[in-house]
């Protein structure tokens, strides 16, 4: 699971990293996926590559219900490209979804506000809604 979120192509270094991971998680290896990802993170990434794959290890933590690493590993992922222009992804709903769940409604409303203020070049942030919305349904 790549998760581009800008238009730059991804190093060959990186889509290597990834297919390695992909192919851990597609076999419900998921901790060697993860282990995969961190290795691949000591290498020159870019700091696209590096959001990117903290996101992917956020995403992987949480398929295992580990919220807490899950909210640190997306936070750090977005935090490197906090003020950099990307597009949507439809990861960014589950983002917010599991700091809710891990009731760290500050980052996920803190998240929110920076998606929010990116619809002025890409409309399909709007998707994400509000914070209300992902608090009635923590428990769906």
């Amino acid at each position: 699971m790549k998760i581009n979120i800008s238009k730059n192509q991804p190093s060959r270094k990186y889509n290597s990293i990834v297919r390695k991971a992909n192919l851990y998680d597609l076999f419900f290896m998921k901790n060697k996926a993860i282990n995969t990802l961190v290795s691949g993170l000591n290498y020159s990434l870019t700091d696209t590559e590096k959001s990117s794959a903290f996101i992917y290890i956020g995403l992987l933590y949480s398929d295992l219900k580990k919220y807490n690493k899950a909210s640190e590993y997306f936070h750090k992922g977005l935090k490197i490209l906090e003020n950099e222009e990307f597009y949507y992804s439809p990861n960014f709903n589950k983002i917010i979804k599991v700091l809710v769940k891990n009731r760290d409604f500050e980052k996920a409303t803190y998240w929110l506000e920076n998606f929010n203020g990116r619809i002025s070049y890409d409309k399909k942030f709007s998707k994400l809604g509000n914070l209300n919305s992902y608090i009635k349904n923590i428990n769906k």
